[in-house]
């Protein structure tokens, strides 16, 4: 995602590459001039610079990714799903704290392949229209112990 507002011309450096193949992190890195790494632990040894770094793997190795970044002490951005059970998230949750590190979840959709089409598409179309919306969720008034969720 990175090296794609890199290319869209958004203000977004990186210093390092570490994907699923050193081969890939290769050829990431050789595009935008910075370093590939084969594993974690390679990138916290020789890479002392970097300050965040985006967690963009499988969910299930999301708790192990983060937990040995932050504890180097590096902020992390851990794309969706956080984290498989509440119990892994909230160990996330107590890495951070216990290493005064930031851990955050992306929620960002704004560079989703479907998401940039589907607004491209609307832009270009005279026949898309969005339903008006006034309002999803019930009033202040209503909400608490046996809130509905629309009105009558």
């Amino acid at each position: 995602m990175y090296h794609e507002l890199a290319k869209d011309g958004e203000a977004c450096g990186s210093s390092a590459w570490l994907t699923a193949t050193l081969a890939c992190a290769d050829a990431i890195a050789r595009e935008f001039a910075s370093q590939p790494f084969g594993s974690i632990e390679q990138l916290i040894g020789t890479h002392g610079e970097i300050q965040a770094a985006s967690v963009a793997v499988p969910t299930v190795h999301h708790l192990p990714a983060a937990r040995a970044l932050m504890n180097a002490g590096i902020d992390v951005l851990v794309e969706k799903p956080l984290a498989t059970s509440l119990a892994e998230a909230d160990e996330l949750i107590a890495v951070a704290k216990s290493s005064s590190r930031i851990g955050q979840t992306g929620h960002l959709e704004r560079f989703n392949p479907a998401v940039r089409a589907t607004v491209s598409t609307y832009h270009q179309s005279d026949v898309l229209r969005s339903p008006p919306v006034e309002r999803v969720h019930p009033p202040v008034s209503r909400r608490g112990r046996g809130a509905r969720s629309h009105d009558p």
